[in-house]
């Protein structure tokens, strides 16, 4: 919920009581609660037209509960009528999620042609191995990408550097 607020702030989207308070608490060395932080940023969406969030990698909340607290603050935004909210994730975590499902996979074709690229435009050896070495590893990462886009050939490709 900071990052929000912090986000409207850059944007001067925050009215001037809201940067006091939160001048306040930093000046006094306190930490704003979740659900302080919430009604403040929910006061401040309220004075948008329109707002979109966008919360990526939920599947990468390892705990539980804080997947659900997540939840329950995203669903106080997204019942304000001028607040659109997107939650991406991984299929994994997609039984937390209410609301529409939109499965989104990379085709095959695109995650060989990225990976390719991937190769070629990486430094060091790796775009000097062999045709068939270079074929055979962006047949793998594409299979175990499994049609998501993810920047795996660098992650995979650093130990043969």
């Amino acid at each position: 919920m900071a990052t929000l607020l912090k986000q409207l702030v850059l944007q001067q989207l925050v009215t001037k009581d809201a940067i006091a308070e939160l001048k306040d608490a930093k000046a006094k060395h306190k930490h704003l609660s979740t659900e302080e932080l919430t009604t403040l940023l929910i006061k401040q969406l309220s004075l948008c037209p329109k707002a979109f969030i966008i919360f990526d990698a939920f599947d990468e909340i390892l705990k539980e509960k804080d997947r659900y607290q997540l939840l329950q603050i995203l669903h106080n935004l997204w019942t304000h009528p001028q607040v659109q909210v997107m939650i991406m994730s991984r299929p994994s975590a997609v039984n937390y999620l209410e609301g529409e499902h939109l499965n989104i996979y990379a085709n095959a074709d695109d995650l060989y042609i990225y990976i390719q690229n991937q190769m070629q435009n990486s430094p060091g050896p790796i775009k000097r191995l062999e045709a068939s070495v270079q074929e055979k590893i962006t047949t793998e990462v594409a299979k175990k990408a499994d049609g998501m886009y993810v920047l795996l050939p660098e992650f995979y490709l650093l130990p043969l550097m």
